[in-house]
């Protein structure tokens, strides 16, 4: 779902313009995901191996990015003037992870590739993150790391308010690694709490009551928003509180959504969210569409194609996808069996792989 508002975001439709708001809900599952992952793995091994963990997201990673900025730089000679040369700057800048920093530090916007910001600043944080989630379960546990979360949520929120009054442009806040980390750190927040409270049945029950009902708040928040960020937020004062608070609170909103679907796997959103063809596709395609979709509408734009209208942006985004998913993703992702986290049995010292 999150790729999808992003892609008609990106599309130009009128009544998507907090298409962006796909871009927020990423960094919180994300963090949620990796964090559980992690944890697993400290409860399994008493360690984590940030080779294998660093091992393991390359894999998954960079071999669909680099086939996708390698297929637009060979498409810039056969269209050199729908894609243009200086695409080939931005492809290096997206594959090294770096750019936010292009992006925040010198308004460059990244052309083509544009995009992988939001892949940079991902990248960058599990570059910290593994590091002070071992740092903190060894010097003080679960709880310990649960408070350090906690107070690293709140961090971005005064640095972006800071960054603010100090004049500091929309783009620098929007696009920096440390100034969106809050989104990141709040999906890292609710895995540390439910590996806290994983043996407190009281505490879960109550979790998930007022998930039931409160993610109704988050779906509203989302509802409203979609069609009238642009309005609402990115002009005059409300841009102020997008890029202060507001980015924490479209978090809180995305994580009322994936506590539900965690807790109370019962709820109505929940099924419909966890419906066959709505997790094939996430899964298997949402990663490549986000990919191959913004390079796609910026070329046939380009070309002058755009008659085809939105059909044939969303039908050669899905190719992409599809393609990058069958040929290079899957390949890919059955290689990091290799690097997965390993459970010995201490009867037969066999290993039992993630």
């Amino acid at each position: 779902m999150a790729v999808i508002a992003v892609l008609l975001s990106h599309l130009g439709l009128r009544r998507a313009s907090g298409g962006g708001l796909g871009v927020d809900i990423f960094f919180v599952i994300s963090g949620f995901v990796i964090t559980r992952l992690l944890l697993a793995e400290w409860a399994r091994r008493g360690d984590i191996s940030r080779r294998n963990f660093y091992a393991r997201r390359f894999l998954r990673l960079m071999p669909a990015l680099f086939t996708m900025i390698v297929a637009f730089e060979v498409l810039s000679f056969i269209f050199p003037d729908a894609v243009y040369h200086a695409n080939r700057k931005a492809g290096i800048v997206a594959l090294f992870y770096v750019m936010d920093f292009a992006r925040s530090n010198f308004n460059y916007a990244g052309g083509i590739f544009g995009h992988t910001w939001s892949l940079s600043v991902e990248e960058q944080f599990y570059l910290v993150w593994p590091l002070i989630l071992m740092v903190c379960l060894r010097r003080g546990g679960p709880r310990l790391l649960l408070k350090v979360t906690a107070v690293l949520c709140v961090l971005p929120t005064i640095e972006r308010s800071l960054l603010l009054l100090a004049g500091a442009s929309s783009t620098e806040i929007y696009n920096r690694p440390d100034t969106r980390a809050d989104q990141l750190l709040l999906g890292c927040l609710f895995a540390t709490a439910l590996w806290v409270w994983k043996e407190n049945e009281q505490i879960l029950q109550r979790l998930a009551k007022v998930s039931s009902y409160s993610v109704w708040i988050g779906v509203a928040a989302f509802a409203a928003l979609f069609p009238t960020l642009q309005e609402n937020l990115l002009t005059g004062s409300g841009e102020d509180v997008l890029y202060s608070v507001g980015f924490l609170g479209i978090a809180v909103a995305a994580l009322l959504i994936i506590a539900c679907a965690v807790l109370c796997p019962d709820h109505p959103l929940s099924r419909f969210l966890a419906w066959r063809p709505l997790a094939w596709f996430g899964f298997r395609l949402s990663y490549g569409l986000y990919l191959w979709h913004f390079p796609v509408i910026l070329v046939i734009t380009n070309l002058h194609l755009r008659r085809g209208g939105m059909p044939l942006e969303v039908g050669l985004s899905l190719v992409g996808a599809l393609l990058s998913f069958a040929i290079i993703e899957r390949p890919f992702n059955q290689r990091k069996r290799h690097f997965a986290a390993v459970q010995t049995d201490r009867q037969d010292g066999t290993a039992t792989p993630e």
